[in-house]
């Protein structure tokens, strides 16, 4: 039920990433956009990196708004607070990281609430509650 990326967001977060970091490096950063999922109001985080002077990024965590867990996927967090992403998919590492897999998994939500500009805040305007 978790849709791929829309290509206006795509767009947005290709943008912003520009604005902010003018030349490509090699970290990981996070965006995150609003959307709906069965009639729910959720923040969909998006990873982002670059590898070999090419843009990549891929959702890693969906949260509903009202939900206690968190839809998560490729995504790590370790003890001191940091998070890992894995990019084997995207051909970026030779082998998958142990928390890596082709399914969405879920966690309590308390944990991947992901620090990230939301890019369309605006869409919560279509919710009155």
């Amino acid at each position: 039920m978790i849709k791929p990326i829309p290509k206006y967001i795509e767009r947005q977060i290709q943008k912003r990433d520009k604005l902010y970091y003018e030349t490509p490096n090699g970290h990981t950063r996070y965006y995150a956009y609003l959307t709906t999922n069965d009639k729910e109001l959720v923040k969909v985080t998006v990873a982002v990196k670059h590898y070999k002077n090419k843009w990549y990024c891929k959702q890693v965590a969906v949260h509903g708004v009202h939900s206690d867990k968190c839809f998560l996927k490729d995504i790590v967090l370790h003890f001191m607070g940091n998070y890992s992403v894995g990019w084997f998919a995207e051909g970026l590492q030779e082998s998958p990281k142990w928390y890596e897999s082709k399914h969405w998994g879920w966690q309590d939500d308390k944990y991947f609430n992901i620090p990230s500009d939301i890019l369309n805040l605006e869409y919560i305007s279509k919710f009155p509650e």
